[in-house]
């Protein structure tokens, strides 16, 4: 019994020594990126992703829609046109549109990514598998995080032909995209945020989800609407067209009135927001109806004054940070000891 006693640390020794190579590194600095880089999370989040076939249908479909908004925007601009040069000129229009479709379809669907990954685990029994791993709550957030938006990512990516066609038009410059591709990411960080928070706090998918999507709806429609009543009742007989002061940091924190801001703010006077052309007559004072950027802007008091859909960016980098830390507070709380 002695020899196998005496042998048994020298077969182990090879496999110990291949793990504590393998161990990230830690302490300093460099522990965040530390814990993303070294994140098995996210390399098994996104083995399971793209190894199925739900990836490849989502993907599919996504691509089937911003086609199909894009196709209908162009004939509709194409058969309004009297000539070759005015279709030649409407790439603005056509990059509108498509911004605008991949803005609503981000939203739609990065709560339904976000929300099953915590509350899923929870409900197969594997959560406290995972948290008895050597691996921190922070990692396994982040991790089940980041693997949800690289596939936002992947998503927003496959639309860049569809983009290429509104840029070979003309009206459109990389700024435009390089601030669309902003404003989508951090937005899309944002709903992410705050339905991870959802997942770790409920105990089943369809509440997380469900809780998710209304959390989207009322960070879209919520401020946008205490804005109109506080305009409403400040000058009902006739009220102005942009908010100041608190009125206007609650119109920035919509994303409808980021989103507003950064497709018309550079328009022409009378062009209509984002808005008009769906509600028409009933879109609130709110909406500004006067493109240009005197109109798109909020004071942020000691900040000074921003482009709206710049203070919208800044909000959003905020509430992704806040709920992204809460997440990870009531995480750490279910943690095995």
């Amino acid at each position: 019994m002695a020899a196998p006693t005496a042998t048994a640390p020298l077969r182990d020794a090879p496999a110990s020594a291949g793990r504590a190579r393998r161990s990230p590194p830690s302490g300093g600095a460099s522990e965040l990126i530390s814990s993303l880089v070294w994140n098995p999370v996210i390399a098994k989040e996104l083995r399971l992703r793209m190894r199925g076939w739900h990836t490849a249908l989502l993907l599919t479909g996504y691509l089937c829609v911003i086609g199909g908004v894009g196709y209908l925007g162009y004939s509709g601009i194409a058969a309004s046109s009297s000539d070759v040069v005015q279709v030649g000129g409407t790439g603005a229009s056509l990059f509108t549109g498509l911004a605008a479709a991949v803005m609503v379809s981000v939203a739609l669907v990065v709560p339904g990514l976000v929300a099953p990954s915590v509350s899923g685990e929870r409900e197969r029994g594997t959560l406290e598998l995972l948290l008895a791993t050597p691996l921190r709550p922070a990692q396994i957030v982040v991790g089940k995080l980041v693997a949800a938006l690289a596939l936002v990512g992947l998503l927003v990516l496959a639309c860049a032909p569809l983009f290429c066609v509104a840029y070979l038009l003309g009206g459109v410059g990389v700024r435009e995209a390089l601030e669309l591709a902003a404003f989508v990411f951090v937005g899309a960080s944002c709903l992410a945020a705050l339905a991870m928070l959802a997942s770790v706090s409920l105990r089943r998918v369809p509440a997380a989800t469900v809780v998710s999507y209304l959390t989207m709806l009322v960070l879209a429609a919520g401020p946008f609407a205490a804005a109109y009543a506080w305009q409403a009742a400040a000058t009902p007989e006739s009220p102005a067209v942009t908010g100041t002061g608190g009125q206007g940091v609650l119109e920035a924190v919509s994303p409808i009135m980021g989103a507003d801001a950064l497709l018309n703010g550079n328009s022409a006077c009378g062009t209509g927001g984002l808005l008009t052309p769906i509600v028409g007559n009933l879109a609130p004072p709110v909406i500004n109806t006067c493109g240009g950027p005197g109109q798109y802007t909020t004071n942020l008091g000691p900040l000074g004054n921003w482009q709206t859909w710049e203070a919208t960016l800044a909000i959003d980098a905020v509430v992704a940070i806040g709920a992204l830390g809460m997440s990870v507070l009531v995480l750490t709380k279910r943690a095995l000891p």
